[in-house]
């Protein structure tokens, strides 16, 4: 039976997003390594989330957190590590879900305008 495109969930993006993600970091451990993990963290996390938590509640949630990162790059400016880069797999994987279901997140360049017009 063939999957009707229409009936794609959100679960079901996410999903295929573990099974790359697992797969990546099965075996390798490249440059991407950390980032990748990062990311495979985020996504379980969204994964579970969207089963339990209303939308509103989910989107709080997962602003705060790219938000924070956001304002701690800027603030910091750390030097490279595997711990910098895992946290911006996680971010990134927040930014990549966050703006399928509103573009307006992917590319916000003001954080505090973010915050203030989502009420965060």
């Amino acid at each position: 039976m063939k999957n009707i495109v229409g009936k794609i969930t959100l679960r079901d993006v996410v999903e295929l997003k573990l099974q790359y993600l697992k797969r990546l970091t099965q075996n390798t451990k490249d440059e991407l390594y950390e980032y990748n993990c990062g990311k495979l963290d985020s996504y379980k996390k969204i994964y579970i989330d969207i089963s339990e938590m209303d939308e509103r509640d989910f989107l709080t949630k997962y602003c705060k957190k790219a938000i924070k990162f956001s304002k701690k790059m800027d603030n910091e400016n750390p030097k490279y590590s595997q711990r910098i880069e895992f946290q911006a797999g996680e971010n990134n994987a927040i930014i990549e879900f966050l703006s399928i279901i509103n573009p307006e997140f992917e590319y916000f360049e003001n954080v505090d305008e973010l915050a203030r017009n989502n009420n965060f």
